[in-house]
């Protein structure tokens, strides 16, 4: 007898604690999975309570403010690839640019270039020399070239030399 008492009040007890559960219980479990940053699960927890108690204005509002927040999260991640966006396009547009600037320069050089070479085949032609160098050699406009580059680094580098601090004191311009 003892026994079935004891199972008859259980039932009771849990049937009143079932029945008890109204919007607010679940409005409180949402809003601390919402704090605890468990958003899926806190979402989930208020439209349950959403579906039993459509009208209970604590869980509407704490469903418009995560909507909001979704939003807001989704706007930022948004604003962040259009940015990063804009900076893969703007290193694009420095890279092609520089390329641009590389072409247009290699362009002068061979205008200079072929604009030189018809004078040195004149000469060449005139002497009854061979245009072309043979493999391995330089044309004469190469070696010249490549000695005023010479001539370049060595001025440079002898200019360096002369500001070097040496010990103590400083030997170049002291401004």
């Amino acid at each position: 007898m003892k026994g079935t008492l004891l199972v008859f009040a259980v039932i009771v007890w849990s049937v009143v604690s079932v029945s008890a559960q109204n919007g607010d219980e679940y409005f409180h479990q949402g809003a601390n999975l919402y704090i605890e940053k468990h958003l899926n699960e806190a979402r989930r927890s208020v439209e349950l309570g959403l579906q039993l108690y459509p009208e209970n204005p604590k869980l509407q509002a704490l469903l418009e403010k995560m909507n909001e927040e979704q939003e807001k999260q989704q706007d930022q991640q948004d604003q962040e690839q259009n940015e990063n966006k804009d900076q893969q396009d703007q290193e694009k547009e420095g890279q092609q640019d520089q390329q641009q600037e590389e072409q247009e320069q290699n362009q002068e050089n061979q205008k200079g270039q072929s604009q030189e070479n018809p004078s040195d085949q004149n000469q060449q032609d005139e002497s009854g020399q061979q245009s072309t160098p043979e493999a391995g050699e330089l044309t004469q406009e190469e070696a010249e070239r490549l000695l005023e580059a010479m001539q370049q680094q060595e001025a440079q580098a002898h200019r360096y030399r002369r500001i070097r601090p040496v010990g103590k004191g400083y030997t170049g311009n002291e401004w």
